[in-house]
């Protein structure tokens, strides 16, 4: 009986220590589950922050490549997408870029216009074009109004029929850049003293280059594409233009503002239909009147003493 007790108990004692160890499993298991629950929860809380840092990295980059927030802004608002989604690969998407008075300064990004075929940037405040090296696209330039002193960057730029550099420092066109399909520049308002680089523009028939301290026009004598020509201006020092006399394909003409006295060079030009020699010390007309096919004619503000010859140009519509 004794010995049947004692085997009980030990069977007793021996479930409970089961019971206890099933328990103690469980319950560590429970706690491993809720550890993994709280490294999870951990997890998440920690990754929230780095969808920011992803967010502002990302807007760091565009400084990066496009430092000029004033060129960030204007790039945005030409793609019509918030400033965080514009890309180097977005840039490809733009084949016209008007970005005139935007208060541009730094052109690096624009390296990546490389789809364009018209950049306008009148009227910034732009030093160096190397960026727009890289644009083999591009057909029209406009750079009026900037502090550009140096175009040699632009000599890649073959594609080019337009070229608008008004109103900056340039002293010199370089002679041995050769643009083969530029048809316009204008480069008024500068300091070009020199028109030799013409001979490397080889189909140029639009030249505006008045308001320079010019005074040699000996280059233009065989330039005979030319339809389109904007001399004199208060800074030229022109007084000669016998080189104009084989310029035979002359629609528009402008000497305003020069010292020309003798414009008999003129007598041949019959294809002019504009003639603006205004503010000039003409004094006759009698050197205009082969000129039968003129339509407008601003010869006001000067010496002019004698109108009467041209009253034959029965083409006249405006005389100023």
């Amino acid at each position: 009986m004794k010995a049947n007790t004692l085997l009980l108990t030990a069977l007793i004692l021996t479930n409970t220590a089961f019971t206890n160890t099933i328990n103690l499993n469980q319950q560590s298991k429970s706690e491993v589950k809720l550890s993994d629950k709280s490294s999870d929860l951990m997890s998440i809380k920690l990754q929230k922050p780095l969808v920011s840092e992803t967010k502002e990295t990302n807007e760091l980059s565009l400084d990066t490549w496009m430092p000029d927030k004033n060129l960030q802004n204007a790039t945005a608002r030409i793609l019509r997408i918030p400033l965080t989604e514009v890309t180097q690969e977005r840039m490809k998407d733009i084949n016209f870029f008007n970005a005139e008075q935007e208060g541009i300064i730094n052109l690096t990004g624009l390296e990546y216009l490389t789809n364009a075929s018209s950049v306008n940037l009148k009227y910034n405040s732009i030093e160096n074009l190397d960026p727009l090296m890289y644009l083999p696209r591009l057909q029209a330039l406009q750079l009026t109004g900037n502090q550009i002193t140096n175009i040699r960057p632009l000599a890649n730029l073959t594609d080019l029929t337009f070229l608008d550099v008004n109103s900056n420092l340039i002293s010199q066109f370089p002679t041995d850049v050769i643009f083969p399909k530029l048809d316009g520049l204008s480069v008024s308002s500068n300091q070009i003293t020199e028109i030799d680089f013409i001979n490397s523009l080889p189909v140029l028939t639009h030249l505006t280059i008045d308001n320079n301290p010019i005074e040699d026009t000996t280059p233009l004598q065989d330039f005979s594409k030319l339809t389109y020509l904007m001399l004199g201006g208060y800074y030229s020092r022109i007084s000669d233009i016998s080189a104009l006399k084989n310029l035979t394909n002359l629609q528009s003409l402008g000497l305003f503002q020069s010292s020309v006295t003798d414009f008999s060079p003129l007598k041949d030009l019959t294809n002019l239909t504009s003639l603006t020699i205004d503010q000039t010390p003409i004094t006759s007309t009698t050197d205009l009147v082969n000129l039968t096919n003129l339509v407008t004619l601003a010869i006001s503000d000067g010496q002019l003493t004698d109108i009467e010859p041209i009253g034959s140009l029965k083409k006249l519509d405006s005389l100023s």
